[in-house]
């Protein structure tokens, strides 16, 4: 299973699938950001971040395939 501590891992994971995804990888996204000590599960706290993802404009967004690529590493097989 990957980590998901790393707030930049958390953030570029939830861009991708939401990108991917639309809102239909919300859950997706939740249930594997939840399993991190540091989730927040209020009005103000991570959920929340979810409605800022699609805003964020980067030049070289990160996709599901990256994922799924750095899933191997932790022993995903496709």
């Amino acid at each position: 299973l990957m980590p998901s501590d790393e707030y930049h891992t958390w953030i570029k994971y939830g861009q991708a699938i939401k990108r991917s995804y639309g809102e239909s990888g919300k859950p997706i996204w939740i249930e594997w950001a939840s399993k991190s000590e540091k989730w927040l599960d209020d009005e103000n706290g991570n959920v929340a971040k979810w409605e800022t993802f699609d805003k964020n404009d980067i030049e070289n967004p990160v996709t599901v395939d990256t994922i799924f690529w750095e899933a191997q590493k932790f022993g995903y097989a496709t």
